[in-house]
């Protein structure tokens, strides 16, 4: 048997590593309930709430003053706006509706860039962030660029095993002037990234409140293109249950950046993707982003004393292809992220992201101890039981943790004649896109699919 289990959970309460959380620990109670024991995981040693108090209390007077006296610096004369080659003329007013394309690269790839970091005293994110500023200089030709990434706050081990919002995003500037090397290139944007990480704390929104840059309704300052890298989301599988479990991806049908790419390394694959605004680049464009993006990664493994002008002639003759502190009138204070998707979600219903985690499950499946398991995630993490509100007279919201369970687990068997991928599409689209409502819950939804036993 085969089954798709779909969860989605407010982007406000989780962020990605969240999502690897939900399914290490749904697969362990669901394992241990199988055989009919108690879930073996220890109680949390913090929740979320803990969290977003320490922050607020952690940035304040002299650490808020330095943060912004660094990122005032860092951005100083930064350009706002990247200027990449459209396929399309940039509408004016900007529209989310996107479209990803993957990749896989030689595992050797991978290996040998895993290698050359450790060489060179850097990290592999740190390889793949100057090849991304070469990639859109040769295609921009800017010398001055920004590329917007993820940063997580779990710096601590408690914060290993939390769901909730604990990302910040980093603005990280690299200057390619003077034709440098690659290997020089490399070290730079190293310098430039460990400087940032020290000062990572800065919420990417009081920045741009500080920065105070020149709006518009065609583009977000500073944000148009974006970098992550992570871990495979894949689970492993259960001897006491003998499931396999793995990622199952979809294509969500928008973008939050005009351009994002996505890596991933598990030490036998190089895989990514990008993500990109159809209003504003073609298909074949992208396909030409990664056969440049493969090229770059090549070279600066091959050849990483090649400097930029030479990178560009290769690239030009290549063939196309309890009440704890801070918590007031029942209810606690908002991370500074968390306030963010607040405003956004109060001004633009269903505007704000939403963390989708699907995985297909092979092998018969105990529904009451699936359900089961992920009521046990719930009741671990507060914050999936968090609702939030708006107070009068209040201009931001409080959250609260409710005492009750999360909404039952929906169950879909898939009928008719219509392809079952097709049916699946509509479900993903229909969970992504469901709304939510915040002062009552639940902030996180999940159902099963079952599959014709044809497929």
């Amino acid at each position: 048997d085969e089954h798709v289990l779909v969860s989605v959970m407010h982007h406000i309460v989780s962020d990605w590593w969240s999502l690897r959380v939900l399914v290490r620990e749904l697969e362990s109670i669901y394992g241990a309930f199988l055989r009919g024991l108690p879930s073996p995981l220890p109680p949390l040693p913090i929740q979320y709430r803990d969290f977003a108090v320490w922050q607020r209390q952690w940035l304040q007077n002299e650490m808020l003053a330095e943060q912004l006296s660094y990122w005032r610096t860092r951005l100083a004369g930064a350009p706002t706006l990247l200027l990449l080659p459209l396929d399309h003329p940039r509408p004016a007013v900007q529209s989310f509706q996107g479209a990803q394309q993957s990749f896989t690269f030689p595992a050797d790839l991978g290996a040998g860039l895993t290698e050359l970091a450790r060489r060179e005293g850097c990290t592999l994110f740190v390889v793949f962030l100057a090849a991304f500023h070469v990639l859109l200089h040769q295609h921009s030709g800017q010398e001055d660029i920004v590329i917007s990434a993820p940063v997580s706050y779990r710096n601590r081990a408690e914060s290993e095993g939390l769901i909730g919002f604990l990302v910040n995003t980093l603005l990280l500037r690299g200057s390619l002037s003077g034709n440098p090397s690659l290997r020089s290139l490399l070290q730079r944007i190293h310098a430039g990234v460990l400087d940032d990480l020290a000062h990572q704390h800065l919420p990417l929104d009081r920045l741009i409140e500080e920065l105070a840059p020149s709006r518009s309704l065609s583009h977000s300052p500073f944000l148009q293109v974006g970098i992550n890298f992570a871990e495979h989301l894949a689970g492993q599988e259960s001897a006491a249950s003998e499931l396999a479990i793995e990622a199952f991806d979809f294509e969500p049908g928008f973008a939050q950046f005009e351009l994002n790419l996505a890596l991933s390394y598990s030490g036998r694959s190089l895989s990514g993707s990008f993500q990109y605004r159809t209003g504003l680049f073609s298909a074949a464009r992208i396909g030409e982003l990664i056969a440049d993006y493969r090229e770059i990664l090549e070279v600066i493994l091959d050849n990483p004393d090649v400097d930029l002008a030479q990178l560009r002639v290769r690239l030009a003759q290549r063939p196309a292809a309890e009440s704890p502190p801070g918590q007031t009138l029942e209810g606690f204070v908002l991370s500074p992220q968390q306030e963010r998707l607040w405003n956004l979600e109060h001004e633009a219903p269903g505007t704000a992201l939403r963390a989708l985690c699907t995985i297909l499950v092979r092998g018969p499946v105990e529904i009451l101890g699936l359900e089961r398991a992920l009521r046990a995630v719930v009741a671990r993490h507060e914050i999936l039981r968090t609702t939030f509100r708006a107070l009068p007279g209040m201009t931001v919201a409080l959250q609260e943790v409710k005492g009750g369970a999360p909404s039952a687990l929906r169950y879909l068997e898939f009928k008719g004649s219509d392809p079952q991928g097709e049916q699946l599409e509509r479900v993903f689209e229909e969970m992504s896109r469901e709304p939510y409502d915040l002062a009552t819950g639940p902030v996180l939804k999940a159902i099963l699919v079952t599959l014709l036993a044809s497929h």
